[in-house]
């Protein structure tokens, strides 16, 4: 029987969980709602250059509330090698920007994975997720910075002294492309506080940490 195995779990989390860049970092206010397509992912060193992975995730979020929102994101890359992966959470906004205020987000989450492979033993893999954030108005734009963070809830086979968690700092810019139109840029340090210099993937690291990726998102407005 195949089954997951941990580093192959701590390596997916590396390369997907939070692949796409934030659009959850203000109140949408209640019954509004937007949809997003996210492409980027892990800079890679191929072909004698360092290219981003070109991971895309296609997701969508409701104001539940004036301070609420709900939010959840498919990660389409991934379905041809038969792995499903989500992303479902919630994001509260006990503050919101006001000059050098900035909006501050806390969102709570869960990273599922669902493999759709034959003779499998385990199919499903669930993880605490979530971020942090604040942001600022800059005009009709917007600049954040934050961090996500995954629990594993395992230790990987090749790495005994990992982290008990996956810490991802992320800055961001969003302009807009018109009423409805957004587009973010994100700049992610993947595992930031992971040792990555075990992993098959030359990732573009920092101090032999992490994966730094490069994030872009389309966002529409409902």
């Amino acid at each position: 029987m195949k089954r997951f195995s941990s580093g192959m779990i701590l390596s997916l989390l590396l390369l997907f969980a939070g692949c796409a860049a934030h659009t959850n970092i203000e109140p949408l206010g209640r019954g509004n709602m937007n949809a997003n397509l996210s492409l980027g992912g892990p800079v890679v060193a191929a072909f004698n250059t360092h290219i981003p992975i070109p991971y895309a995730t296609l997701g969508a979020a409701y104001g539940l509330k004036d301070d609420i929102n709900i939010d959840a994101s498919f990660h389409l890359t991934s379905l041809p090698y038969r792995i499903l992966g989500m992303d479902l959470g919630a994001a509260y906004f006990p503050v919101v920007n006001n000059g050098f205020i900035p909006t501050v987000g806390i969102h709570p989450g869960v990273l599922a994975f669902f493999s759709m492979k034959p003779d499998v033993e385990s199919r499903m893999r669930l993880y605490p997720s979530g971020s942090a954030s604040a942001a600022w108005h800059l005009g009709s734009d917007m600049v954040y910075s934050g961090f996500d963070y995954t629990l594993p809830l395992t230790t990987p086979d090749y790495d005994t002294d990992a982290p008990r968690f996956v810490l991802s700092p992320f800055l961001g810019y969003r302009t807009d492309l018109g009423k409805d139109f957004r587009l973010t840029t994100e700049l992610k340090w993947q595992g930031a506080n992971v040792r990555t210099n075990q992993l098959a993937a030359d990732y573009t690291k920092l101090g032999g940490h992490g994966a730094v990726a490069i994030l872009f998102v389309i966002e529409r407005s409902f």
